[in-house]
């Protein structure tokens, strides 16, 4: 019995997706708040092997969601846009539903270019996170600029995108903060939902420790803004490590993450979670071994309703990188 159909026979076999998150973005000149991404030397080695990769996924019956060009504000670099046009990335972004693309929408920009490279790709929608700027977050003129350009773009694209609220985290929030947040939620997100990014977990001049508690203390703010999502379904759903795997490109390696409840990717920079070589049955190979790292991890566990959640995220995974506590427990008030 191969590897594919063990974990399937384990976790089930709904309808499953995948994303790809590319980080080959460059020359950010924005300062937000808890942004620790490298803006400059990012880039991608081989978009073929990517391309073919994305190929297998599909044909092993696995739906080609979102592909995320990251980390940096998409439209803050003209080059960017020289980037997306060209047709090994092309070649990648088409297998896709969604090209994902992140920003601050701030000021003055024109969508003329992009949308002429969106009309020629064969994408279903763009979906845009708009990333918060939390020094701004008060201000009426900040919040009047993002909807003039969220109003700007979409009628660029005659409809043909998506628009998302999206924080940097790495600290508790305070109650003020997640008021203002459900704020921008309500009147800007399209389908009431928020990204959380853990920027600090990519950047290599950061010691674990520090990203432990930066983890750590994200946590409980998770739990509140879950509270914010405009949908029926909770956290302790069937969106499993393997029916919904992230994989990470940088440079010329590729990981997959665990996630933790809530729904949130945990990029851990550790062989293990790294694919020899961007294939499908590398993907089942990482999967495997990562596997045996995901063992529950407290005594409560045994009896808790949520341990399959858990188990199927590969919570286990995270909590032993980063010596995390059991989330219901970090999301007491």
């Amino acid at each position: 019995m191969s590897i594919y159909t063990q974990m399937h026979d384990k976790y089930g076999s709904p309808t499953h997706v995948a994303e790809f998150r590319l980080f080959n973005l460059n020359d950010c000149f924005k300062t937000c708040e808890s942004c620790f991404y490298k803006r400059s030397g990012n880039q991608i080695i081989d978009y073929a092997q990517i391309s073919t990769f994305a190929a297998e996924l599909s044909s092993n019956g696995y739906q080609l969601e979102t592909c995320y060009l990251l980390p940096t504000d998409f439209f803050e670099n003209s080059e960017n846009l020289k980037l997306l046009e060209r047709e090994d990335i092309q070649a990648v972004v088409n297998q896709f539903l969604y090209l994902g693309v992140a920003c601050t929408l701030e000021g003055e920009t024109d969508f003329t270019k992009f949308k002429e490279i969106i009309n020629k790709l064969q994408i279903k929608e763009v979906e845009v996170q708009i990333n918060l700027i939390m020094e701004k977050l008060y201000q009426d003129e900040y919040y009047r600029e993002i909807r003039n350009n969220v109003s700007k773009l979409r009628s660029a694209l005659d409809g043909k995108c998506v628009f998302n609220i999206a924080i940097n985290l790495g600290q508790p929030l305070s109650p003020k903060e997640l008021e203002r947040i459900e704020f921008f939620v309500h009147n800007i997100s399209d389908d009431g939902i928020i990204e959380i990014n853990f920027t600090f977990l990519y950047n290599d001049l950061i010691p674990k420790k520090i990203k432990s508690k930066k983890l750590r203390n994200s946590l409980k703010s998770m739990s509140q803004i879950g509270k914010m999502y405009n949908s029926v379904e909770g956290p302790y759903n069937e969106r499993t490590l393997l029916r919904k795997p992230a994989f990470i490109f940088k440079g010329s390696s590729c990981h997959l993450c665990p996630i933790l409840p809530f729904d949130e990717y945990v990029f851990i920079n550790n062989e293990n979670y790294q694919l020899k070589k961007a294939n499908f049955i590398e993907f089942l190979s990482t999967f495997a071994t990562i596997e045996k790292l995901n063992e529950p991890t407290f005594d409560e566990c045994e009896e808790c309703t949520n341990l399959k959640t858990c188990h199927g995220k590969g919570y286990f995974m995270a909590v032993k990188e980063f010596e995390l506590p059991c989330f219901l427990e970090a999301s007491y008030e």
